[in-house]
């Protein structure tokens, strides 16, 4: 079996909470990974700033807008104005469905990791030993 592949991902501390909460089950993206990605490590933006926990991903669908609104709207915990807003001028949308989250027991800061990790804009990739570092921070 080869090596799961993981994505760094920059989330809002308040879709961070609820995703490591249980409430939000699809996370919502403008662009496609170019990997086949099975775990995304999420990283609370400011004023977090900080690894907060990860989960396992279920299912990726690239479509629309307005069809994923349609069929994820209402487990994306995003009110329809700031996804209508997110999405201008895009046509195309991504949903990542969430199989499981873990809440890490202490954040832990992209420095501890590696020097030179900075956070991504959009996403980066992790490799296996740098999420195990991870976790062994976080515990």
């Amino acid at each position: 079996m080869s090596e799961m592949t993981i994505a760094l991902l920059p989330i809002h501390p308040e879709y961070a909470n609820a995703i490591l909460d249980g409430l939000k089950k699809v996370e919502f993206r403008k662009r496609l990974f170019k990997k086949d990605v099975q775990r995304i490590l999420i990283y609370a933006c400011h004023p977090v700033m900080s690894l907060v926990g990860y989960f396992d991903v279920d299912d990726i669908t690239e479509t629309t807008p307005k069809m994923a609104w349609k069929k994820y709207g209402s487990q994306g915990c995003i009110e329809k104005e700031a996804y209508t807003a997110y999405y201008l001028g895009a046509d195309r949308a991504v949903a990542i469905q969430i199989k499981k989250a873990i809440k890490f027991d202490k954040p832990v800061k992209l420095s501890e990791i590696d020097k030179d990790i900075s956070p991504p804009q959009s996403y980066r990739y992790v490799y296996p030993d740098q999420f195990n570092k991870v976790l062994k921070k976080a515990s």
